[in-house]
């Protein structure tokens, strides 16, 4: 499965998690730039969205939103090594563990997929924070 960006096959890194914390995708390109929600341009066109639950806020029917996504362009990206690291921002008052689902897709197709949780009251991560999920390259 590849991920769709305005009708372009494209790179992407999506984030689902259960629990109702607020879990924070990162992504650390090659040039050392990370692309999170508190950095949301990027130098290899990557592009987050949405910034789920942040601040623990809920959708209007009282839901929690629980997925995240960065992506890139079919025609975009800058060559070599990109970091994907997941940050356990606020547990959001709950006392359940957050379980997690990373999925990596590449240009060639191929897509990984990482899980695990996380436990206790988060660590309102600012950059560099986070636990490494995986690597690719451009």
């Amino acid at each position: 499965r590849r991920v769709v960006d305005g009708g372009a096959v494209g790179v992407g890194v999506r984030v689902s998690w259960g629990g109702g914390g607020y879990v924070d995708l990162r992504v650390i390109e090659p040039t050392g730039d990370g692309i999170y929600s508190g950095h949301r341009t990027s130098v290899s066109k990557g592009s987050p969205d949405p910034d789920s639950n942040a601040g623990c806020s809920r959708d209007a029917s009282g839901g929690v939103k629980s997925n995240e996504k960065i992506v890139w362009p079919a025609s975009q990206g800058v060559a070599g090594n990109y970091i994907v690291r997941l940050d356990h921002w606020s547990a959001c008052g709950a006392t359940a563990p957050v379980d997690y689902v990373v999925t990596v897709n590449t240009r060639t197709g191929g897509a990984q997929v990482f899980s695990g949780t996380f436990n206790g009251a988060g660590d309102s991560g600012g950059a560099g924070s986070g636990i490494l999920i995986t690597n690719f390259s451009f």
